[in-house]
């Protein structure tokens, strides 16, 4: 296969890599290459992707308050700020923390508070880095979510997987890829079981 160009990649863990490819030599049955347009898509800047002031919780909020803003907000994580008034990011925490930290281990979810489950070391992109570095830094970290914060460390935004696919300006070409891979993914679950 002679085509070179820019390919999302999907591993068998569902993690979106985005790579240059000159020519396939041999296809690893674990990735799923997906050519697409992606040169414009990559030159934009987080600020054009990203969630504009996204919902935040406070450190000492406990963990059942921030599962009702994930509930009510149809989100995945919550940027952890030091207050209010400044916004300065200190941590994050997901729907993953509170699975794993609160209900497999059978913490009250009322009386745990943020800090206590959420990741302090947080990693982030500003506003007017290019996306390809923001998508870099979540395939290098495996993350989900990239919170985007300015040059004093207050949140200004948060970037999911998501966000890259709706707003990217290709929503046919999208969903195409979305459908593409659900359907691979389901394949790779009954190989690899």
């Amino acid at each position: 296969m002679d085509a070179a160009g820019w390919y999302l990649l999907y591993d068998e863990y569902g993690t979106m890599h985005v790579q240059w490819i000159h020519q396939f030599i041999l296809l690893e049955r674990d990735f799923l290459f997906l050519p697409i347009a992606l040169k414009e898509i990559l030159m934009k800047q987080c600020k054009e992707i990203m969630t504009k002031n996204p919902v935040c919780c406070l450190p000492n909020a406990s963990v059942a308050q921030a599962a009702k803003l994930m509930q009510s907000g149809n989100i995945g994580s919550i940027p952890v700020v030091d207050n209010e008034q400044t916004q300065k990011l200190v941590g994050i925490v997901t729907d993953r923390d509170l699975a794993l930290k609160i209900i497999a281990e059978g913490r009250d979810a009322a009386s745990t508070k943020v800090e206590a489950v959420m990741t302090h070391k947080v990693v982030t992109c500003h506003a007017d880095d290019d996306l390809q570095k923001a998508l870099d830094a979540m395939a290098e970290h495996q993350l989900r979510r990239i919170p985007v914060v300015d040059n004093d460390n207050r949140i200004v935004g948060i970037i999911a997987q998501a966000d890259v696919a709706t707003r990217a300006g290709q929503p046919e070409k999208t969903a195409e890829v979305v459908t593409e891979i659900s359907q691979v993914s389901e394949k790779q679950k009954s190989v690899h079981h």
